[in-house]
């Protein structure tokens, strides 16, 4: 019920314009480009498909509950959508705030960050948070199985996730402008 009232106020902050961008001085950054068209493509086709059930059915009984069916699907993928684009990465003074909508948030201190790179590698499972083993403990948080910012910790960090407490020493993710983010990154990194 959580999830499905958090899709509920994406929306409702997407509509109003009312992205989670942090205190002052914060420097967000998107990710939502690689997955943009895809969905907008099947908001599109559930659209279709309410207008296809509404013409095509015709009776009541069993057309009232497809259009509502597909009603809700068409509001749950705007929602989805609008969680991507209200609570991009967030770059603050002290902290950096790596998200995935509105259900993951892992958070590292600029302190614990010792290098920040950029490349683009694909990952094979289709998760969005996986933790690869075969490097030094090594969360990603993926778009469309893709990451593209790679972080180094100075030493391991732990961050609480829907399926549990992961602990790491790198972190990958996806970031649509991962060179200047790299460079945001870099400029605090003396400081810290």
């Amino acid at each position: 019920m959580n999830f499905e009232r958090g899709i509920y106020t994406n929306l409702a902050r997407w509509i109003g314009r009312r992205p989670d961008l942090g205190p002052p001085g914060t420097v967000a950054f998107p990710y939502v480009d690689l997955v943009r068209t895809t969905v907008w493509l099947w908001i599109g086709a559930s659209a279709l498909e309410m207008a296809v059930v509404h013409f095509i059915i015709p009776w009541p009984w069993v057309r009232w509950p497809l259009l509502i069916a597909s009603l809700w699907g068409l509001v749950w993928m705007l929602g989805y959508l609008g969680g991507l684009i209200v609570h991009p990465h967030l770059v603050e003074r002290d902290r950096l705030r790596i998200r995935s909508g509105h259900t993951v948030e892992v958070v590292v201190p600029i302190t614990a960050i010792s290098s920040a790179t950029t490349y683009t590698r694909s990952v094979e499972s289709s998760r969005v948070v996986q933790l690869d083993a075969e490097d030094d403990p090594h969360l990603l948080i993926t778009v469309s199985n893709q990451v593209n910012l790679h972080l180094v910790m100075a030493g391991p960090v732990t961050a609480q996730l829907p399926r549990g407490r992961y602990t790491f020493r790198q972190v990958s993710f996806w970031v649509d402008d991962p060179t200047t983010a790299v460079r945001c990154l870099r400029a605090l990194l003396p400081r810290a």
